[in-house]
Parts: structure tokens; C-alpha cells; sequence
């Protein structure tokens, strides 16, 4: 009865019985040579003879690598040439910004559909999101936001300056903020 099932079943499938039969065999076979093939056990080299098997290998003594900063690559610069340049252009923000921002720890400008807001550093390092309305480090308040402006408005009276973030261009070809 119980083969009559697998008969039907092979069947179903597209396998006669005699191919099921090969299929087994040729697993049965793959298991045993898998089952009787010898486990090598790893490759020791000259370094590793004084070492117990199992245990991790020693690192490395660390290596000086100043001379290969100074190593001249890459267009004739070194790799200390290149942090050098990358850490100054880091500190003189970014070119073209007004200087007014500048001393105001300007980061950044998100302008929505909605609301826009800057990103000022605190005087603390961090990083905060000022909208309209909110007081700066100064005193002034935050009165207006553009795309390329932000308004600041005095704390004591109805003086407003109007700081843009990049100069427009002019015919005579000088920025003006």
C-alpha cells in the first residue's frame, strides 16, 4: 500500500521508480565518500610551530607609518599635504558666505513650503534650529527667513538688518552684501 503511494506520487512528479531508485543510490553514495574523506587539519607555517594548535596567532609588532605620509604620489603630493589642505578648508567655512554670517556660526538653511529655519552653532558647540520668532545668542531675533536671506530684528527697538547668504551679482562684477 505504502509503495503504491510512492508509485503514485513519482508518478505525478514525471520520475518512474527506476530513476527514484538511481537518485537514492547516487545520495547514498555522496554521503559515504563525504562520511570517509579525511579532515585536513590546517597548514602550519615556520612562525606557528611554537604555538598550541587552536590558539590565536600573535600580531604583528605595529608598524611607524610617518614615511609613508610623506611618501610623494597621486600628482606629486603627500598624504600630510593633503590633510593639511582638507583640514584648512574645513576651518574657513564656507567661500563666498557672508562674513557677517560667519560670526554668527551660520550652518545652514532649510526653507519649506511651510516654515523655514537656520542652523546657527550655539555657543556651546551644538548645533540649534532657530524659526522666525526665536532669539539668537546676541539678543537679536530671528524675524524673517528666505532663500537666500535671513532678517534679524533688535531686541530693543524696530532696527531690522537684512543678512543674504550669498552676494547677487553685480555689473560691475563685485559682490556686495
Amino acid at each position: 500500500m505504502a509503495n503504491d503511494r510512492l508509485t503514485a506520487r513519482l508518478a505525478r512528479v514525471g520520475i518512474s521508480v527506476r530513476q527514484a531508485a538511481g537518485f537514492g543510490a547516487v545520495a547514498i553514495a555522496l554521503a559515504a565518500v563525504a562520511w570517509l574523506w579525511p579532515v585536513s587539519t590546517p597548514h602550519r607555517t615556520a612562525s606557528d610551530a611554537d604555538r598550541p594548535l587552536g590558539a590565536p596567532p600573535q600580531s604583528p609588532p605595529p608598524e611607524d607609518l610617518t614615511a609613508f605620509l610623506d611618501l610623494k604620489r597621486w600628482g606629486g603630493i603627500s598624504l600630510r599635504e593633503v590633510n593639511a589642505e582638507n583640514a584648512a578648508r574645513r576651518n574657513e567655512g564656507t567661500p563666498g558666505l557672508n562674513p557677517a554670517l560667519k560670526k554668527l556660526g551660520y550652518v545652514g538653511l532649510v526653507v519649506e513650503a511651510d516654515a523655514s529655519t537656520v542652523l546657527l552653532t550655539t555657543t556651546e558647540g551644538t548645533i540649534a534650529r532657530l524659526h522666525p520668532g526665536d532669539t539668537l545668542n546676541d539678543g537679536r531675533i530671528l524675524a524673517a527667513v528666505t532663500d537666500n536671506s535671513i532678517t534679524l530684528r533688535s531686541a530693543t527697538g524696530p532696527e531690522t538688518e537684512v543678512l543674504e547668504l550669498f552676494p547677487r551679482p553685480q555689473p560691475n562684477g563685485t559682490p556686495t552684501f
